[in-house]
Order: C-alpha cells, then sequence, then structure tokens
C-alpha cells in the first residue's frame, strides 16, 4: 500500500490482529490505497492524522485515550481550512453508535468482523 498516485488513509485500531487484517483487507480491496500508518489509541490518531492530513480515516470507536468519535471530532475541529475534510470510515463492533458516527459525516459504518464483501462495499462508496 505504497502507491504514490493513490489516497492516503490512516488506521485507528487498538488491536494489533484486526489492524494488521484491516490493513490486509485494504490492500486487497484497494491496492492504491496509501498507508500513512496505524495509531493504536485515539489520541494518537489524532495527533497522526493532523501530521500527515491523510484522505480518508479508518476509526475503530472504542479506544484508549479517546474513542474514534472524540478523535474525528477533534481532527475536524483543528483540520486545515484550506484542505478538504477527510473522509471518515468508523469499523467497529457497536452498532449502538452509528447514529453519532453519521452526525460526524461518516461517509460508512462498518462493522467487525469485517469482510472481504463489506469492505468492498465501503471501498467503492468511498
Amino acid at each position: 500500500m505504497n502507491n504514490a498516485s493513490g489516497p492516503l488513509a490512516l488506521i485507528a485500531e487498538d488491536e494489533p490482529r484486526l489492524a494488521r487484517t484491516l490493513t490486509r483487507l485494504l490492500g486487497e480491496a484497494w491496492p492504491e490505497l496509501r498507508l500513512a500508518g496505524v495509531a493504536a489509541d485515539g489520541v494518537t490518531a489524532t495527533e497522526q492524522a493532523l501530521a500527515q492530513l491523510p484522505d480518508i480515516l479508518f476509526l475503530d470507536i472504542q479506544m484508549p485515550g479517546r474513542t474514534g468519535l472524540e478523535a474525528a471530532e477533534a481532527i475536524t475541529d483543528d483540520w486545515p481550512e484550506d484542505r478538504p475534510a477527510p473522509l471518515l470510515v468508523f469499523v467497529t463492533a457497536y452498532d449502538e453508535y452509528a447514529v453519532a458516527a453519521f452526525e460526524r459525516a461518516a461517509v460508512d459504518y462498518v462493522l467487525k468482523p469485517v469482510t472481504p464483501e463489506r469492505l468492498a462495499m465501503s471501498v467503492a462508496r468511498l
């Protein structure tokens, strides 16, 4: 996932195995996508997003330090005004946060376990 011409994405996922799986599935579904990194908590996700300004954020909801919803809010609040806002995809095991995610302008809300078919739908939406 290091093609220099594709969009840049950041993954925020506190479970290393799930982060690896999502990275692999994204690589298969969207080979042009470049990965800016994987953040293991919401605070790091916010810092990395504001430093690297990715086009897309894949955010877990329940993370240490700051939830994915809180990270998304902090990122969009401090995002440079001269840059298009990042597209937000929440990837979580919790369906009860869907409304809050879409209130923060989420493009998609993917429930775990992530399947290749469901991720392909998300990639098509993006």
